[in-house]
């Protein structure tokens, strides 16, 4: 279309809109919209829009979003956003966006952002953040963060100026204050909070250890 490309249903092969792509049920193969593309009921393949690509389903596979991807029902597959990758839905796969990466599920694989990381469930993967990872839930394998990691759990390791996990820390966490209520691994920084080692040796410096 060289206008735009609009469906009230779904939309399957090569799928090319001049401004924009439009589809009430899914999209399936290769979907590209001059500014944006809409799928209501998700996308299947390769989609690309300049500016964004929103979905209502589940999107899977390769997708490029030039400001952002905007998923209700979350992402599978290769994710690629200029600024932001936001869903309610589980963020899966290969994520990488220049400001943040935003879920209000769990976000797993590999995931970078020039800002911030975050999701109301676990975070799983290689994660890295310009600034914060926070998970309201779990932080899962290997987090890197420019000011702060953060979460109810650590399980693996986090490198971040600031480690905080309000519950449980079960692995190793390096930086400049390291902080858990149950501390089951290892901490490395300038000072360093188990609490539940024996008085005296809640706070220290340098290290901490508990099994």
């Amino acid at each position: 279309g060289g206008g735009g490309l609009v469906s009230e249903g779904s939309i399957f092969g090569l799928n090319v809109g001049g401004l924009g792509t439009a589809s009430l049920g899914r999209t399936r193969g290769l979907t590209v919209g001059g500014l944006g593309v809409y799928a209501k009921g998700g996308a299947t393949g390769i989609t690309v829009a300049p500016l964004a690509v929103v979905t209502g389903g589940t999107t899977q596979g390769f997708t490029i979003g030039g400001l952002g991807l905007i998923g209700d029902q979350g992402f599978r597959g290769v994710n690629l956003a200029g600024v932001t990758i936001a869903s309610r839905g589980r963020i899966a796969g290969v994520n990488a966006a220049g400001l943040a990466i935003l879920s209000r599920e769990q976000i797993l694989g590999f995931s970078f952002a020039g800002i911030t990381v975050a999701g109301a469930e676990r975070i799983g993967g290689l994660t890295v953040a310009g600034l914060v990872v926070s998970s309201k839930d779990v932080v899962e394998g290997i987090a890197v963060a420019g000011y702060r990691v953060e979460g109810e759990q650590l399980l693996g390791l986090s490198v971040a100026p600031f480690n905080h996990f309000r519950r449980e820390q079960r692995g190793i966490a390096i930086g400049l204050i390291n902080s858990t209520k149950a501390l089951h691994g290892l901490q490395l920084g300038l000072l360093n909070r188990a609490g539940n080692n024996p008085k005296g040796l809640r706070w220290l410096p340098l290290l901490n250890f508990h099994p």
